[in-house]
């Protein structure tokens, strides 16, 4: 996911949360505010009903205390009773009034009883006779819009406390003169009712609204219990009502109670006005923090993407594109800081570019004077081995020439001088003894010298290696040198061919020869080995011995130059050949050469 997505994701989840937690808190409210708008109506019917039974008891009062004003001057036949009766009805505002005797007859009226005498004396007033108390009952009625009255009625006692008779009366309900309804504010589509245990309507502020069932439906548990409480209901699909709030408070005088209704959507506005403003707000504030911060995060990762492909362009070596990011900000101060690297960098780059130039220019020109140098060194080294090589062949043809010469003058003058010698000491005479033994110190000195020639002639060119070969001098030298010092000395040829070219015989001679001198001088041994293999066209030579060996780098960085002349002569022998010698020594643990020379092909070339 891209940074920017990244940025505006996480500003929404925070903002989002940040919503959830004032949506909970708003849920609570909105809550707590529809339990408060279902609370005041409550409250509204508790108080319509504290009034009503205000209303009755002040009633029932002033009933009792007309019917006991009656009883004391009764007389039935007083012309003025019933004008006193018909006075007090009026201002109580009731339909109509009657006094009956103790059997239920009607001793005086101002008018028809609603519903009749009979039906008012079965229904209402026997129970007021009967038990002497006074009561208020709904009485069916005729004649009037609303329906039924309510029916007062109290007991009449002579002077003498017996029970004379009945004061009753009857009332229109729904006269606001009589005050059973305060009929307060409540708001748009509010109504009261007064209902009775069945759920009946007694009194509505709805002309019609006598049906029990919906409230009988709704408030059962409460009129059964006779508890306050209130109920959000859903009303029948033909009524204009769908949902609404109903509270009810039973009345404490008489076994009825108030009813408050009205519609959920007005009870319940301000609750649902503030749970759709905080939905539409939050709504709208999270669109709009989103909307921000996905504008905030392009205009943070734009100029970052600016600057990617700028360290992109550097990667790869382009450091002419300035950057350029016109803020003031972190963004800004980075892109002024990258573009400042750039700048610094490109003008590093051509610095040490120009450096590299000249350093280009300088190393050219020593190079081409390293290689003038080298060329002549080449030269030089070319002369010289050349000229070594003239040398050796020079030095080995000399040697030759003195170990003939040797040979065939000295060598035989020797010869004869022995034999004259020999010749010389049969002449003596027997009386000359002393001439005799002074002679044979001569033959044996002759005889010693000729010895000593012999070793100096294989020393400086032995027969051998002309006549039979390499392999057949190698041993020949190595028994005269190492034999007679008790030195074993074990010689191998493998693979090689009938005759080595003369310059590889006469190098692999004097290397071995140098070799044995070395064994004979100084390396105290008890065996040594030679050995010597051709491998196509390499041929390798191997000398070993087991004696106490030496340190090759004191040998050869020793002051004394002429410890390492032999070594030196040996690599230089091989390396003429272009050949390579290895030579490897410690002190107690012997020595070992080795030589590699490659051979020449049929063609001459090696």
């Amino acid at each position: 996911m891209r940074m920017q997505y990244r940025i505006t994701l996480s500003v929404v989840l925070g903002m989002a949360l940040i919503l959830g937690v004032f949506a909970y808190l708003s849920v609570s409210a909105v809550s707590q505010s529809r339990d408060a708008a279902q609370e005041e109506r409550l409250v509204w019917a508790e108080a319509v009903a504290l009034h009503v039974d205000d209303v009755t008891r002040r009633t029932i009062t002033q009933v009792e205390s007309m019917a006991e004003s009656i009883g004391h001057e009764v007389d039935e036949h007083d012309p003025y009773i019933g004008r006193d009766i018909d006075a007090f009805a009026q201002s109580l505002f009731a339909e109509h009034v009657a006094l009956l005797s103790s059997d239920g007859t009607p001793v005086w009226t101002n008018g028809v009883m609603a519903g009749g005498e009979d039906d008012v004396l079965r229904s209402f007033a026997r129970p007021v006779l009967t038990e002497g108390k006074a009561a208020f009952a709904l009485c069916p009625g005729e004649g009037f819009a609303a329906g039924d009255l309510l029916c007062v009625a109290a007991p009449v006692l002579d002077g003498g406390g017996r029970l004379y008779g009945a004061l009753a009366l009857q009332f229109n309900p729904h006269r606001r003169e009589l005050g059973l309804m305060l009929s307060p504010r409540l708001g748009e589509g509010a109504h009261i009712e007064l209902i009775d245990g069945t759920g009946k309507v007694v009194v509505s502020e709805l002309p019609g609204d006598t049906d029990p069932v919906v409230h009988a439906s709704v408030l059962g548990p409460f009129i059964a219990q006779r508890i306050s409480g209130v109920r959000v209901h859903e009303m029948p699909s033909d009524s204009p009502i769908k949902t609404h709030v109903v509270a009810y408070a039973p009345l404490s005088t008489l076994p009825w109670g108030i009813a408050v209704e009205q519609d959920r959507d007005v009870a319940l506005a301000a609750p649902a006005r503030l749970q759709r403003n905080l939905l539409f707000f939050g709504v709208l504030t999270l669109i709009g923090v989103a909307l921000l911060a996905w504008l905030d995060a392009r205009r943070v990762v734009r100029p970052l993407r600016m600057l990617t492909a700028s360290a992109a362009r550097m990667a790869e070596g382009d450091l002419t594109t300035p950057i350029d990011v016109r803020r003031n900000d972190e963004v800004g101060m980075l892109g002024r800081s990258f573009e400042k690297m750039r700048s610094r960098l490109k003008t590093s780059i051509e610095e040490v570019e120009e450096r590299d130039a000249k350093l280009e220019e300088r190393v050219h020109d020593r190079t081409r004077e390293v290689e003038r140098l080298l060329a002549e060194l080449r030269a030089k080294e070319d002369l010289r081995s050349h000229l070594l090589e003239k040398l050796i062949s020079a030095q080995e043809e000399e040697r030759a020439r003195i170990a003939r010469e040797l040979h065939d003058e000295t060598a035989q003058s020797l010869a004869v001088i022995v034999m004259d010698v020999e010749a010389a000491e049969g002449a003596i005479p027997p009386g000359a003894p002393a001439l005799v033994e002074e002679l044979v110190k001569v033959r044996s000195l002759a005889q010693d010298t000729i010895q000593g020639i012999r070793k100096l002639i294989a020393d400086l060119r032995p027969a051998a290696l002309d006549d039979l070969g390499l392999m057949p001098a190698l041993r020949a030298y190595a028994d005269e040198r190492l034999a007679e010092r008790g030195v074993s000395v074990h010689i191998e040829a493998s693979q090689l061919g009938p005759r080595l070219p003369r310059s590889v015989e006469s190098s692999l001679f004097r290397v071995v020869q140098e070799a044995i001198t070395n064994i004979a001088r100084h390396a105290q041994a008890k065996n040594a080995s030679i050995r010597l293999q051709q491998d196509g066209q390499r041929l390798t030579l191997l000398v070993a011995d087991d004696g106490k060996g030496f340190d090759l780098e004191e040998v050869l960085n020793s002051p004394d130059s002429t410890r390492a002349f032999g070594l030196l002569g040996m690599q230089e022998r091989v390396g003429l050949c272009g050949g390579s010698l290895k030579i490897e020594s410690a002190r107690g643990r012997g020595t070992c050469i080795r030589a590699e020379i490659p051979l020449p092909n049929e063609d001459g070339h090696g």
